[in-house]
């Protein structure tokens, strides 16, 4: 897959596995994982964009444009986006706030509001317990979508429709997270070490669908 056509390459997968035998109450997950700096998170961004865009729910007519995006317990729409960042329990905590976000994707695939409690990355501790409703479908044949993306994403495999791995060298991650954040030296060794960990629990090359390099 071509870097400039990938978004639109993962959003007609999405639908090629939207039939109605592979969804759960209207609903078909998406999960993007991948070590920090591969690029998960702008992948994820430009998915959501492009299921949002495509999202034509006659209830939505004059609502505002990025009205098919829902986030945590805000009004329901055909696509849901998760960040499991916000889930993470600190620098020492990957796989344990990964796992707090599994029964809220299996109640949210039964068509119920899952709830799991957040992390407060500014005051380093628990933050507020969110509640997240399932999205809503389209119309007949077009499910809504709920796309979880962060490191670890691996983890929560038995409850995704489809897993992508955005796989990149160290040293493009790296330039990529000093880019973004900075100086990284704090805590790229350390959090290296939870994706590693989180690899020794299930390995990503092994459940993922599809392998991607954005590059």
């Amino acid at each position: 897959m071509r870097s400039d056509s990938l978004p639109d390459d993962v959003v007609r997968l999405v639908r090629e596995v939207a039939g109605p035998d592979a969804t759960h109450h209207g609903i078909v997950t998406l999960g993007i994982g991948g070590r920090s700096g591969a690029g998960k998170s702008t992948l994820a961004a430009d998915v959501v964009d492009r299921l949002a865009d495509e999202a034509t729910v006659p209830e939505w007519a004059g609502a505002p444009e990025r009205a098919g995006v829902s986030e945590g317990a805000d009004r329901p729409g055909p696509v849901l986006a998760i960040a499991l960042e916000d889930y993470y329990c600190g620098w020492a905590g990957l796989v344990e706030g990964v796992l707090t976000v599994q029964p809220v994707l299996a109640a949210l695939r039964e068509g119920r509001a899952g709830s799991a409690r957040t992390w407060d990355w500014h005051a380093g501790a628990a933050g507020e317990v969110r509640t997240t409703v399932p999205p809503r479908a389209q119309a007949p044949g077009r499910p809504g979508v709920v796309v979880v993306e962060g490191c670890g994403a691996h983890l929560l495999r038995a409850e995704l429709d489809l897993l992508l791995w955005v796989d990149e060298p160290e040293d493009v991650r790296q330039r990529r997270a000093e880019e973004r954040d900075g100086d990284v030296s704090s805590w790229w060794d350390g959090w290296a070490a939870q994706e590693d960990a989180a690899h020794a629990i299930v390995d990503p090359f092994a459940v993922a669908d599809l392998v991607v390099s954005p590059g």
